[in-house]
């Protein structure tokens, strides 16, 4: 369990609108301890301080649980607790996930190789337009989404064929109901990709490349999602590449492992093409990267303009 302690802490008007005598307590109490998951979304956060008020959040129950000592007639403590329930109106891991996760979960740049100085300026400056996190997934929660993919995926074919020509030996299903604990991390992704998780699409996309399967260079259409687009990877490792629409020599290899997530948006989302290559053709720093068979799991956000083309 990570500790990481309020002072860190800088933007309460999630919390305020929740429940402004909640700021107030722990803006007075600057030994306050948050207890977080390694990537700050624990299921269960507890808040101690110094005057023995405990803070119990269950993000999946969307409430905040509070105990407090009693005290006597003179002021000294008793064994007495009392215990309020306290609805939220958001999930409260909204309220901590931002400096938390960015204080626990970084992108690995390694997994990450630039044609050129030029390119990598580009989307360097907006840090946050390309990432990627290696082993984003436990054991546990890697194995749950793929019980629960395999249950209903093994009973379609892969198609060899696709809609707009940009996929090759697929199958694939968009849902919105998972197992509880698969939702979780789906919640988690969300908080942490998406500038606003409540605008993100209710379905995931759940995309099973074949072996011999691959994914041609598009640009996903602006009418079906979007700034970004988060995704888990299952199975294989693969490469993904990343080129400029206008400049062929701006391009970025991406590796991919299994359980890391990435993450691209605005101008890497925009303008640039992306791509999974034949297993001929994945290569990573002169490395090659066998290709088998690969799930992705892809959440996008929005439309900016629905209407669009």
């Amino acid at each position: 369990m990570r500790r990481l302690f309020p002072s860190a802490l800088t933007n309460y008007d999630s919390l305020l609108e929740a429940e402004p005598d909640i700021v107030a307590l722990i803006e007075l109490t600057p030994t306050d301890e948050i207890f977080t998951d390694k990537f700050g979304c624990a299921l269960s956060e507890t808040i101690r301080n110094r005057n023995d008020i405990i803070f119990t959040v269950n993000s999946m129950e969307n409430m905040l649980f509070t105990t407090r000592n009693g005290n006597d007639s003179d002021g000294f403590p008793t064994d007495e607790t009392k215990t309020e329930e306290i609805f939220l109106k958001q999930p409260p891991y909204r309220l901590y996930s931002s400096q938390i996760i960015s204080s626990s979960l970084k992108s690995n740049p390694s997994n990450i190789i630039y044609s050129s100085q030029k390119v990598a300026d580009i989307l360097q400056k907006p840090s946050d337009c390309l990432q990627v996190f290696d082993d984003y997934l436990t054991d546990n929660e890697y194995n749950n989404f793929l019980k629960e993919i395999d249950g209903y995926m093994k009973r379609k074919r892969y198609e060899y064929s696709h809609w707009d020509n940009a996929i090759h030996g697929y199958r694939e299903s968009e849902r919105s109901e998972w197992t509880q604990e698969n939702q979780q991390v789906l919640s988690r992704i969300r908080q942490l990709a998406f500038d606003d998780p409540t605008q993100t699409l209710m379905h995931v996309h759940v995309l099973d490349i074949a072996k011999d399967g691959y994914i041609k260079p598009h640009i996903d259409a602006i009418r079906y999602c979007g700034t970004t687009i988060a995704g888990l990877s299952l199975l294989s490792s693969c490469v993904m590449r990343f080129v400029h629409k206008d400049d062929k020599t701006l391009f970025v290899d991406v590796l991919l492992k299994p359980k890391s997530l990435y993450i691209m948006k605005n101008i890497v989302r925009f303008d640039f093409t992306h791509e999974v290559p034949k297993d001929q053709e994945s290569y990573f720093n002169n490395i090659h990267i066998p290709r088998n068979r690969r799930i992705s799991i892809i959440c996008r956000n929005m439309p900016v303009d629905p209407s669009a083309g």
